[in-house]
Parts: C-alpha cells; structure tokens; sequence
C-alpha cells in the first residue's frame, strides 16, 4: 500500500498531494484511498487545468490525448476500428 501510495502522490499536482499528505493516516486500504482522491477531486477539482486527473501506478506506459473536434473526428473512427479488429491492434 505505501508504494501505491507513493506513486499516487507523485502523480498529483503540489496542492493536491499536499492535502493527501494531511489525510494519509486515514488511508488503510486501497477503498480508504478512494474515497480520500474523490474528496480531494471535488474540493480541488476545478483547480485542475483539464478539469481531470490521471493516475498512473505501476510504472506502465499510457498515453492520454487532449484533442479538440477536429482530431476527435479523425481519432474516433481509428479508435473503433482497432477496438474491433480481430487479433493484436
């Protein structure tokens, strides 16, 4: 738990990991640390750039796109396509 729990602070903004450093005692278990982001988000959400938060663990490669409508629009067809297609995409 200590190493999620290291990993989920480093991934958040400063103000944010801050706050979770005041409530780390409460957290137990990985539902306890539900239940504390999701305070967090509501409290401080809207002083999120995006409006959302990302939190990575395990030290795996992801990839998250901001995209405007226009390369929504050519995204979403690619997507559905490899979402569909049969075998490795």
């Amino acid at each position: 738990m200590k190493k999620f729990y290291r990993e989920i602070k480093a991934s958040l903004p400063d103000e944010l990991a801050k706050k979770l450093d005041k409530v780390k005692d409460q957290i137990k278990t990985i539902d306890d640390l539900s239940i504390v982001l999701n305070r967090l988000y509501n409290e401080y959400g809207d002083t999120l750039e995006y409006g959302f938060m990302i939190i990575g663990y395990g030290g795996k490669d992801s990839l998250w796109v901001r995209a405007d409508k226009q390369l929504w629009d050519v995204i979403k067809p690619l997507s559905e396509k490899v979402a569909n297609a049969k075998g490795d995409s």
